[in-house]
């Protein structure tokens, strides 16, 4: 893959970008995002007894419209799935919270499990 080096700043050679980058993203603790689950949960609370497709397309409509979007400094391809960086994302229209609230007594014991 050729990267035009006129998209890196002045000086920035791709090595110390990618390890800033890399840096950046190790540095932050991983988190669970919990607006993608308000926002569809707002959705389907407007869209109630619609057919269940329709509220899932509605659903996608307003997370698209109303999500967070960032980009970080230095970044070419941009996007993510949570408002920050390394989050995780709930998904409440495919279930499975009953599943998460079972382990949630576990997780204090998962010390550094994420590293």
């Amino acid at each position: 893959m050729i990267i035009d080096k006129k998209l890196l700043p002045k000086g920035f050679a791709r090595e110390e970008r990618t390890n800033k980058l890399n840096h950046a993203m190790r540095s932050v603790k991983p988190a669970i995002c919990i607006e993608r689950a308000l926002l569809i949960t707002e959705s389907y609370k407007q869209t109630e007894g619609s057919p269940y497709i329709i509220r899932r397309a509605e659903g996608l409509k307003y997370l698209l419209e109303h999500m967070t979007i960032f980009i970080d400094e230095d970044e070419l391809i941009v996007g993510n799935h949570g408002a920050k960086p390394r989050s995780a994302p709930l998904f409440p229209e495919f279930g499975g919270f009953s599943e998460i609230k079972l382990h949630f007594g576990q997780y204090g014991n998962r010390i550094n499990s994420y590293i």
